[in-house]
């Protein structure tokens, strides 16, 4: 309840909340939480939301999708695994800035696409190259670069 005694609506004091926060964990020298170092998960639509209610997935898209990337990491693996992958490239470039991934749509739909940033902040296209130049001894940088090329 508001000091007028109105209902109060906290839901835009979120981030105002969450930024304060994050001061008092390092004034007081408290662990700071992982989301408000890496900015956290997005949040779920109201469209996926309304899919998985409506009982055409068993969870949002943006979770089963987070959870495919996160276990392929490379392009084939993941249209290995059935996703569908498409690539951003960079206006009248050949030069990959991005991507996008969904599941195959049901029957008459249209697949809903997500870009890596809106399945979790580590799933960027330059994030992904990081890790795969960190964690994949021997793998060519140009790999990097472009692995759709």
């Amino acid at each position: 309840m508001r000091e007028d005694g109105e209902v109060a609506s906290p839901g835009w004091d979120r981030k105002q909340m969450s930024r304060i926060c994050g001061e008092l964990e390092r004034r007081f020298g408290l662990s700071v939480v992982a989301g408000r170092v890496t900015g956290g998960m997005p949040s779920i639509s109201r469209a996926e939301t309304a899919r998985v209610r409506d009982g055409l997935r068993p969870e949002p898209e943006r979770l089963t999708l987070a959870r495919h990337v996160r276990a392929a990491a490379l392009v084939a693996e993941l249209t290995a695994g059935g996703a569908l992958v498409r690539a951003r490239r960079a206006s009248g470039s050949r030069a990959v800035t991005g991507y996008a991934v969904a599941l195959p749509p049901p029957e008459g739909k249209a697949p809903a696409w997500f870009g890596g940033g809106h399945l979790a902040p580590d799933l960027t296209l330059p994030r992904l190259r990081e890790r795969w130049l960190t964690t994949l001894p021997g793998l060519d940088v140009a790999v990097c670069k472009d692995p759709w090329d």
